[in-house]
């Protein structure tokens, strides 16, 4: 039979392990629950998850959305800067001195009596019409022949209400009509032109330059020889 004094002991042994128990433990409001043990387990740390967040306080301001005004700026200025470049790899460097043109426009009688008295050994003219389809037709010829005869000179005269004492005074009955000028400003030859006949022009402006007429004929045999007109104009 056991004595009463452990008995007596027993409750006092108790109550300083409890006591102990209490004193060692953190203040309860550090207490946090710890992942992944049950709602028994708590910790005082900081979970790791948790650590590289950014604060309340670092966060960026929200940005306001745009307005229909800027939006379509940017896009205006985009535009721009596409053609910009779109018209740069197309466009060759310009040269120092611009190149005179191949046709020179001429509308006025001045403009026409400046032509006549510069120096040039001869000197084409083409009368023309704007709403004329044949006109149009032979101009693609006429830069090809200003580009083949350089020392010629290449003038257009448009038939306007405007210049009527030009082309009036000068008897063009029709359009297209070519005249062809002798450096002393003389009148060599004049007549309709047409697509066909380029081929005829063109030959008279190499015997012009030549400046002599040749008696062989194309499409004739070697020893053949031609004393009619080829020009046919």
């Amino acid at each position: 039979m056991m004595s009463s004094t452990p008995r007596k002991m027993i409750p006092s042994l108790f109550a300083l392990v409890l006591l102990a128990l209490v004193c060692c433990l953190p203040s309860a409001e550090c207490f946090q629950p710890r992942q992944g043990h049950g709602n028994r387990h708590f910790r005082t740390s900081k979970p790791h998850d948790y650590a590289n967040l950014p604060s309340v306080e670092d966060e960026a301001p929200p940005v306001a959305p745009s307005s229909f005004r800027q939006r379509m700026l940017v896009r205006i200025q985009k535009e721009d800067l596409r053609k910009r470049r779109t018209q740069g790899a197309h466009t060759s460097p310009k040269s120092s001195s611009s190149s005179p043109p191949l046709i020179q426009d001429v509308r006025t009688m001045e403009e026409f009596k400046t032509a006549l008295d510069e120096n040039h050994p001869l000197m084409v003219a083409l009368w023309y019409s704007p709403w004329c389809l044949a006109c149009r037709s032979v101009v693609p010829g006429m830069r090809a022949l200003a580009k083949h005869h350089p020392n010629i000179k290449f003038i257009q005269i448009p038939v306007l209400e405007e210049n009527a004492n030009l082309h009036q005074g000068l008897q063009v009955p029709s359009v297209p009509f070519v005249h062809l000028y002798l450096p002393d400003s003389h009148l060599a030859e004049e007549g309709k032109l047409s697509r066909r006949k380029m081929s005829a022009f063109h030959r008279m402006l190499h015997d012009y330059e030549m400046g002599r007429c040749s008696l062989e004929r194309v499409g004739l045999e070697e020893e053949e020889w031609s004393t009619s007109c080829p020009y046919s104009l």
